[in-house]
């Protein structure tokens, strides 16, 4: 991977993984506080809407109290008499009071009068039945001073929610003995409670499962026990309204993570452009400049600037420098000793051949001396092709194959053909591999197979002679081995290197049946 896509993929992942947290942080955080925002704004209506309930209770309490703690009641309840019936329980007393019913209670628990009323309709209704069932517990009041304070209120079930408020009948002083009570009832109208709140309530039966707040298809419902007179939960109060903060804190969080995504893609954007300005194409620019210092050896680092990579750029010319004054002074070296020593090894060459020898111990000594002489000189041409420096040209592979194999005395078969840009030394190369082959491999035939692979060229030379043993096939190209202690042990080390400076390689197989195959790789463009 390329540096510029390592600096993106570290950019763009580093985005992604501060998105993702940020996405996570603004769901749990923001929308939880909405939620819980929305959770309080319907606690505090469902207590409205108790309070008002509450309320009801409490005013209903209080006309039972003018109505309890009067002379006329006082009188009536121990003398039952028409006029105060038809004076006080006429129709207009129960719509102007919003009473649904109203009972007079002696002290013995006996009804002394009762009338129920339907204020929808405006017609008397009987007594609700399940009423009777409270009637004991209502009007049962101990004398305990203050007996104005005593008071029995709250909401009782019949068959529907029920206002009720009792009351000790007392004389307008609040004083007795108490002569029974006045029950008065009010059914729980939660039509006029929404009205009067703007709210959507409704009282359900209780249901111990209903609780708490739900939001449930864009709605959210909050549930509140009602307890009736005995402090028993009796009733559940509903309210339902729909959900208009948390689609807020929704689009909220839209907006924010749709803002963090532009805001992030556009430093992603923007690091990237001057990582790229400052950095990466400078160091691609110093990466150009040395790949065609290989070309151009003369050529420098342009040096930008005055900051790292500058720096760097002046020590790479600083050390180019001193490299080309090194291999300046190490070709005048080898130039100079291959020179003194190609001299001296010619006298000594020409020396040998004009010794007459007197006998034949003398004249095999000779012949050693002068081959050993010519092994050196062919070390030295070696090592000169190796140093070889010049630029590549553009060589048809089939044409040097066949202008080496011109040497040897045995049979060819050459097939397919492949261009690349390479030095002289190729045929170095290829002389190497064709007399290891003849010398070591003892063939008489070699089949060379040339192909090409798109960017490469492959040359595959095969013998047939007595092949390479396995445990060997790994050192071959290791400078200074020899096998039986034969050659200079550089041949296959040349081979190998010169195909490296062209961005190649050098493989050995088994041939079958018998013999060895070198596969060379050579790089069409070095």
């Amino acid at each position: 991977m390329s540096l510029r896509s390592k600096v993106l993929t570290i950019t763009g992942a580093t985005f992604i993984l501060l998105f993702i947290v940020v996405y996570f942080v603004s769901v749990n955080q923001i929308l939880g506080s909405y939620e819980e925002l929305e959770k309080e704004y319907v606690l505090r209506d469902l207590n409205r809407s108790l309070n008002a309930i509450n309320k009801e209770i409490l005013e209903l309490d209080s006309i039972c109290y003018d109505w309890a703690a009067w002379d006329d009641t006082y009188e009536f309840i121990a003398n039952p008499n028409e006029e105060y019936i038809k004076s006080n329980l006429v129709d207009s007393t129960f719509t102007g009071l919003s009473l649904n019913f109203i009972v007079y209670v002696n002290k013995s628990g006996d009804i002394v009068y009762a009338k129920a009323f339907d204020l929808i309709n405006g017609t008397e209704i009987p007594l609700p039945s399940e009423l009777y069932n409270h009637i004991l517990y209502l009007s049962n009041f101990t004398e305990i001073p203050p007996l104005g304070s005593l008071t029995k209120h709250g909401i009782i079930d019949l068959e529907r929610p029920t206002i009720i408020a009792s009351r000790p009948i007392l004389t307008s002083n609040d004083e007795g003995p108490i002569r029974g009570a006045l029950i008065m009832g009010r059914f729980l109208n939660t039509t006029q409670i929404s009205r009067n709140l703007g709210l959507n309530i409704s009282v359900l039966p209780y249901n111990d499962e209903l609780k708490g707040i739900q939001p449930i298809n864009g709605k959210i419902i909050g549930y509140a026990p009602i307890k009736d007179i005995y402090g028993k939960p009796v009733y559940i109060l509903k309210l339902e309204t729909i959900r208009e903060i948390y689609p807020q804190g929704v689009e909220t969080v839209r907006y924010y993570i749709l803002t963090i995504i532009v805001i992030g893609v556009l430093f992603c954007v923007v690091t990237i452009l001057l990582i790229d300005r400052f950095v990466l194409y400078r160091l691609s620019l110093i990466t150009s400049v040395i790949k065609e210092i290989h070309q151009n050896p003369d050529k420098t680092v342009p040096v930008i600037g005055k900051n790292e990579l500058a720096s760097l750029s002046i020590e790479i010319n600083k050390m180019l420098d001193r490299i080309k004054r090194y291999n300046e002074l190490i070709k005048v070296l080898n130039r100079i000793l291959r020179h003194d020593l190609l001299n001296n090894l010619t006298i000594v060459r020409v020396s040998l051949e004009m010794i007459e020898p007197k006998d034949e111990s003398m004249e095999r000594l000779i012949k050693n001396a002068i081959k050993t002489i010519d092994k050196s000189v062919k070390l030295i041409k070696d090592v000169r092709e190796l140093e070889a420096s010049e630029s590549p040209i553009t060589i048809n592979l089939r044409e040097v194959i066949e202008n080496v194999i011109e040497r040897y005395p045995i049979k060819f078969n050459v097939e397919g053909d492949c261009i690349c840009q390479v030095t002289k030394a190729i045929y170095s190369v290829i002389d190497n591999i064709i007399n290891n082959a003849i010398v070591h491999g003892k063939t008489d035939r070699v089949d060379i197979f040339i192909e090409d692979k798109g960017e490469f060229c492959e040359i595959r030379i095969a013998d047939y002679g007595v092949g390479i043993p396995d445990e060997i096939k790994d050192q071959i190209f290791e400078e200074g081995f020899k096998y039986k202690s034969e050659g200079s042990g550089l041949g296959l080390y040349i081979v190998k290197k010169v195909l490296e400076r062209y961005g190649g390689e050098v493989i050995v197989e088994d041939n079958k049946p018998s013999g060895t195959v070198f596969i060379l790789r050579i790089k069409k463009i070095v």
